[in-house]
């Protein structure tokens, strides 16, 4: 598979680094990523530091992201961009300050074994209702094949325990940018507090559309349930899993909650970009046997991996101790 691009892009040296003072509706630029994606300033929530970036273009194109002000470093603007007052900028940065705080959860180990015995009981809720019943395969590539059916087993499953809403959010949100929504930075956390990740970030913005926590974690239980019982019926206890990454630009490491990789060696290869040698700075591509318990979502069950992308994606726990998983 290939991403869509502008082969014609101009120099990052035809813009203005993007800072506070550029935080303003209807400015236009561009997102800092390989393919520096475009887009506008859609809108600014000055009580809690955000901004509201409006894809314009490729695979994403319409897509919202919800970004904090201190991430606007990661994009770039028009020269004739418009900028903010001297008093604009200062109120900003006293929003920032009142988030700086950082938070680290780490090491719950007696709330990871909690969450999987509360895994383990909802697993045998929906074996018990017959959500997944006839759902038995014999292998990831026919399970991948009868995605469809699975997708709508999973959704009648989800609209009966009534979080059909947050997966659409958040499986949405973690297909088009994994970094940006606050509602992603509650999910992270409340998977550090159930001991199934470790958190590192600041501390969390109580916006008013961001479910309760413990929606948020029984939507964790139920999402992981579902996807353990699929592979379980199946007697598939691991699969292959390939992570390719090649970028222009150097070497990011960061916090994380998720690590992205797929079940197709030809994604991984084409991610990974080995073989442009003109462009590509860095790159690896990776192999590993996965096991089942280290996944939280992937493109069989999830209808938003589907519909912009093939990549095959199964999204793992990240591995706080390694900066590539």
């Amino acid at each position: 598979m290939h991403y869509e691009e502008d082969r014609s892009k101009l120099p990052d040296t035809e813009f203005s680094q993007g800072d506070i003072s550029l935080i303003v509706v209807g400015n236009i630029g561009r997102y800092l990523d390989n393919r520096r994606t475009p887009g506008i300033i859609i809108d600014v929530d000055y009580q809690y530091a955000i901004f509201y970036w409006k894809v314009s273009a490729f695979e994403d194109k319409d897509a919202i992201w919800e970004m904090d002000f201190e991430e606007i470093v990661n994009f770039q603007f028009n020269s004739d961009s418009k900028r903010n007052n001297y008093v604009d900028i200062m109120n900003a940065e006293n929003t920032i300050k009142k988030y700086e705080e950082r938070i680290i959860i780490d090491n719950r180990k007696t709330e990871f074994e909690k969450t999987n015995q509360s895994i383990d009981a909802e697993m045998q809720k929906i074996k018990k209702h017959g959500y997944l019943s006839g759902l038995c395969f014999s292998s990831i590539e026919e399970m991948y094949n009868s995605r469809l059916l699975v997708q709508e087993s999973l959704r009648g499953y989800l609209n009966e325990i009534d979080l059909i809403n947050e997966d659409k959010i958040i499986s949405n949100m973690i297909v088009s940018n994994p970094y940006s929504g606050e509602i992603l930075k509650h999910l992270w956390m409340c998977l550090a507090k159930i001991g199934l990740s470790r958190y590192e970030n600041r501390k969390l913005k109580m916006l008013c559309n961001i479910p309760k926590e413990e929606v948020i974690v029984r939507y964790i239980i139920s999402r992981m349930a579902f996807i353990r019982l699929l592979f379980l019926d199946s007697s598939i206890r691991q699969i292959t899993t390939y992570r390719g990454v090649g970028s222009e630009y150097g070497w990011m490491i960061f916090p994380k909650a998720f690590s992205s990789w797929t079940t197709s060696y030809i994604v991984a290869c084409d991610l990974a970009k080995i073989e442009d040698n003109d462009k590509t700075e860095i790159s690896y591509l990776m192999k590993r046997k996965t096991k089942i318990n280290e996944i939280f979502m992937t493109s069989i069950e999830t209808v938003a991996m589907n519909q912009r992308y093939d990549e095959k994606e199964v999204l793992l726990f990240a591995d706080p101790e390694n900066g590539i998983f």
